[in-house]
């Protein structure tokens, strides 16, 4: 979905491949929630919530190392940043005409792959 998207932007294709990645890699920090929390029905408690909420930062400890995809880190860190820059401990003011921490337009392609999937 957000390839996509970002098709319709009229990304380059340098920045369709960031975001077919960081797509992939988004939620990879959910190998460190708790299967519990993970897989509940029905809705979470306000600690169970604030376990989710810490999956962009385990995702980041993760792969922080991994020199080829460094300039995805940014986004994958604050992929479910908020237009209001509420997005959770941290959070930074996302200004989606290029001042993010991840280039503007691809970090909007991105959080809409995050809403949906």
């Amino acid at each position: 979905i957000a390839v996509e998207l970002g098709r319709e932007m009229n990304l380059l294709d340098d920045e369709l491949s960031d975001v077919y990645l960081a797509g992939l890699l988004h939620d990879v920090g959910k190998i460190g929630i708790r299967d519990d929390v993970l897989c509940k029905h029905g809705p979470l408690t306000p600690e169970e919530t604030q376990l989710i909420q810490q999956h962009p930062e385990i995702g980041h400890a993760i792969l922080k190392d991994l020199h080829q995809i460094s300039s995805l880190l940014p986004g994958l860190l604050h992929n479910h940043e908020r237009f209001v820059g509420d997005g959770g401990e941290g959070s930074q003011l996302i200004n989606f005409y290029g001042n993010s921490p991840f280039k503007g337009r691809n970090c909007k392609a991105i959080l809409c792959d995050a809403t949906i999937s």
